[in-house]
């Protein structure tokens, strides 16, 4: 599978947890709605770390790995959001419609292209 593939399948993996704790929380299942929280959290992880492979390989390919990643500089993923009602309480976990921002980690991407980190 490609990574576009991949990231895809973790897509869908996040929505199914979310529908998972959905169904858990109407059902009042707390077992269950523990099961898919701890779920929707990996699958969250795994969607973050594969949309940063995917950069990383970019940055990799291009003629100046380092030029890129600076000029590039963030990636943008998917998370959850829950709703509450006006006392607070979750009545619904939702695919939140905001994309998550986080900054590449310059030393992290030098270490996996095999560029020199020392000062």
């Amino acid at each position: 599978m490609t990574n576009v593939e991949l990231l895809n399948k973790e897509y869908q993996n996040i929505t199914d947890n979310i529908a998972k704790y959905n169904e858990a929380l109407k059902k009042n299942d707390l077992k269950a709605l523990q099961e898919a929280d701890v779920a929707l959290d990996t699958a969250e992880k795994e969607y973050k770390a594969r949309k940063r492979r995917i950069d990383y390989d970019n940055f990799k390919a291009s003629a100046s790995p380092m030029l890129a990643i600076i000029t590039k500089f963030t990636y943008s993923y998917v998370g959850h959001q829950d709703v509450k009602d006006e006392n607070g309480i979750v009545v619904e976990r939702v695919l939140d419609p905001t994309p998550r921002v986080a900054h590449h980690d310059l030393r992290a991407f030098c270490r996996d292209a095999g560029l020199s980190t020392e000062r």
